[in-house]
């Protein structure tokens, strides 16, 4: 018996005996196809890949080439929103009083002065799009606003968040852990239906409480 290596991987092709030489031919033909094949995918594998996703001959990682990433291979992003990041990590879709209190944080002013006006009917934590806005608490019972600390929320130094008591409840700003408010370091209370207190951002950590109306220093309710 005769064994004939194939041309790219010596794999055998045999010779059959003259009484089943008929089973050659099919067979011999498998082994070179298989061979064809292999030899294909090697090629394919060590050659140089260019163009968006390059690698060099022989080489086994990919790499995003420099500059090939257009603004159509991104994903959607929702109107009136910029790519950024307030914490760090990977991007996220920024709103506009998002984006502009990282503008100010970085100019070192109090960010772009907001317009909004956000009513709120319990407690809550100060979020970066009540910068520089006017809150209306419209609480039927005694609710807290808490100031963050700035590795939660980086509001910019200057800003300066109003807030109005709108309802019966009565409302009172506190520090958050790491925040000192002044003067009171304890809180600040409005004392009165339709009073307002407004807080502005005079350092990292650090807070001043003032009153447009009658207000009083205390804790929490």
């Amino acid at each position: 018996m005769t064994i004939t290596p194939t041309t790219n991987y010596g794999l055998s092709k045999i010779d059959f005996n003259t009484e089943i030489d008929a089973w050659a031919p099919p067979i011999n033909a498998n082994w070179d196809v298989v061979d064809t094949q292999l030899k294909i995918n090697a090629n394919t594998v060590g050659a140089a890949f260019t163009g968006d996703v390059v690698k060099p001959v022989g080489g086994t990682v990919l790499t995003i080439s420099n500059d090939a990433v257009t603004n159509a291979k991104l994903a959607n992003m929702p109107p009136s929103t910029i790519k950024g990041s307030i914490a760090g990590g990977d991007p996220v879709d920024l709103t506009g009083a998002e984006a502009a209190a990282i503008i100010g944080a970085i100019s070192g002013g109090g960010g772009v002065s907001g317009s909004g006006v956000n009513t709120y009917t319990g407690s809550i934590t100060l979020a970066i799009g009540d910068a520089n806005d006017f809150l209306v608490m419209n609480n039927p019972a005694n609710a807290v606003v808490t100031i963050p600390p700035n590795s939660s929320v980086p509001f910019a130094i200057g800003t300066e968040v109003t807030i109005g008591q709108q309802n019966t409840g009565n409302v009172t700003v506190v520090p958050g852990s790491g925040v000192t408010l002044l003067p009171d370091p304890d809180g600040a209370a409005i004392s009165s239906q339709y009073g307002v207190i407004a807080v502005r951002k005079v350092a990292v950590n650090v807070w001043w409480a003032y009153a447009y109306d009658t207000v009083s220093s205390g804790g929490a309710p």
